[in-house]
């Protein structure tokens, strides 16, 4: 949780604002790619992790999950070109299959 909170949610904060609380003409596309490119760095620490664990803290979900799962979701629900994070991509899949995910943070980002 410390690490969502310290480095993946900084980064994605300024994209996630531009990209959908920010009118079109207002959005500072330098920090929109800045951001992007942050973000994608701290995900591809993620997508290292998640080379030998299914889930954030081994092979089981856990609370840990939560956290990063909320900003996955922002991730890959904002209009922005993205690199292949294929252990990411997997996790990410786990999370979506389960019906509280889907119920609680898979919502329309606004």
């Amino acid at each position: 949780m410390d690490w969502q909170q310290t480095i993946l949610a900084p980064a994605i904060r300024p994209l996630f604002w531009n990209l959908i609380r920010t009118s079109p003409k207002n959005q500072d596309l330098e920090a929109i790619s800045t951001a992007r490119n942050k973000t994608e760095a701290a995900l591809r620490i993620l997508d290292d992790h998640l080379s030998g664990h299914k889930y954030v803290t081994g092979n089981c979900f856990s609370f840990g999950d939560i956290p990063v799962g909320v900003m996955a979701f922002r991730w890959f629900n904002l209009d922005i070109q993205r690199a292949s994070l294929p252990n990411l991509e997997r996790w990410y899949q786990r999370l979506t299959a389960r019906q509280p995910f889907e119920d609680n943070v898979m919502m329309t980002l606004s």
